[in-house]
């Protein structure tokens, strides 16, 4: 069996923690390097927080207060997740013809790359202005258990009341990435539970699992778009577990396809907004598809289904599923993927 290269001891990574702000006249927003990071975005606007008498929004990022406990994350909360997001049925992928082991964190399954992936990596800040930052970071596949270098950027920039990020990552090998970010939102700025958010989801099908959320190769269709909501008469969980047995979380956390792998239109995948705070987003992407996570797992100083995650990302563990297209990033080439948050108030 490989012996994985053990995750670099992040307790030197403590001083090292520093918010870089961005900021305009519709938004302020934190990032951090560790893991190329969004932990806090506020929405600016006079009407916006009459409550407490604020012009902007309390933080709609669910994370945590104290910078150092992000070193000790396991949910990658507002992380940059690679080279693989979700999850790797048995821990094993195929390129070229050769079987590679990655490292399983999920029973026999590997999640996020293993833990050990870019969420759980300093990177670099290589550029930044008021509203823009630039973060760089080399990573081995090897760590991962496969062959190559990846060389990673992450650009994060506003423009007016929309965050969008740019994920930009050559290899030295033929590989396999899917790359997403995973912030955590509560659009009351308040953490409990988002029975209050009502969503509203462009895609035409969702991805069947098995009861480890392992995608089973089956889809089936939705309405486009679909409305959701957690304390719906007949929700979404409804419907689905009269129709597939991949129900096990009592939430969502399933995948949602919204165009063919490789097309790469510029889309919007959701719009999400909170009935207390009158707060909405409209998340868009050239992904194929997302992640749907309504956050069930959430454990500690959170509660469960107190967040929820729109994964924009290609369809997960599709390099072990034939009915499913993969396209694979050539030695010397670019992967890249982009993801825009607007958001906006209205009572």
């Amino acid at each position: 069996m490989k012996a994985f290269r053990p995750l670099p001891n992040t307790s030197p990574y403590t001083n090292l923690m520093q918010i870089i702000e961005l900021a305009n006249e519709h938004l302020r927003v934190n990032l951090i390097e560790y893991g190329a990071r969004v932990v806090a975005i506020h929405l600016r606007g006079k009407s916006v927080n009459q409550e407490h008498n604020t012009e902007e929004s309390s933080n709609l990022v669910q994370g945590y207060q104290k910078l150092k406990d992000y070193l000790t994350d396991e949910a990658s909360m507002g992380a940059t997740v690679g080279p693989i997001t979700n999850r790797i049925s048995s821990s094993r992928i195929t390129l070229d013809n050769k079987t590679y082991r990655l490292p399983n964190n999920k029973g026999e399954n590997c999640l996020h790359s293993g833990g050990v992936g870019f969420d759980r990596r300093m990177w670099s800040l290589s550029q930044r202005g008021q509203d823009f930052a630039t973060f760089s970071l080399p990573f081995d596949l090897s760590d991962i258990g496969l062959p190559g270098q990846l060389e990673a950027c992450a650009k994060y920039f506003l423009s007016g009341s929309t965050l969008s990020v740019e994920y930009t990552i050559s290899t030295s090998s033929l590989t396999y990435l899917n790359v997403t970010n995973h912030v955590y939102l509560n659009l009351s700025g308040e953490n409990r539970s988002i029975d209050d958010h009502q969503f509203l989801l462009f895609a035409d099908q969702v991805v069947l699992t098995d009861k480890d959320s392992i995608p089973t190769g089956k889809t089936i269709g939705v309405n486009n778009p679909l409305k959701y909501c957690l304390n719906s008469t007949r929700s979404f969980i409804d419907w689905l577990s009269e129709n597939a047995d991949s129900i096990y979380a009592g939430g969502i956390d399933h995948h949602f396809v919204a165009q063919a792998e490789g097309a790469k239109q510029w889309l919007k995948l959701a719009k999400v907004r909170s009935e207390s705070s009158g707060i909405a987003v409209d998340i868009f992407s050239n992904a194929p598809g997302f992640q749907l996570y309504t956050a069930n797992s959430l454990t500690g100083e959170f509660e469960p289904q107190s967040a929820f995650c729109i994964e924009a990302q290609s369809i997960p563990d599709a390099i072990n599923h034939p009915e499913f297209k993969v396209e694979l990033t050539p030695a010397g080439s670019s992967y890249s993927r982009s993801i825009a948050w607007n958001f906006s108030y209205t009572t």
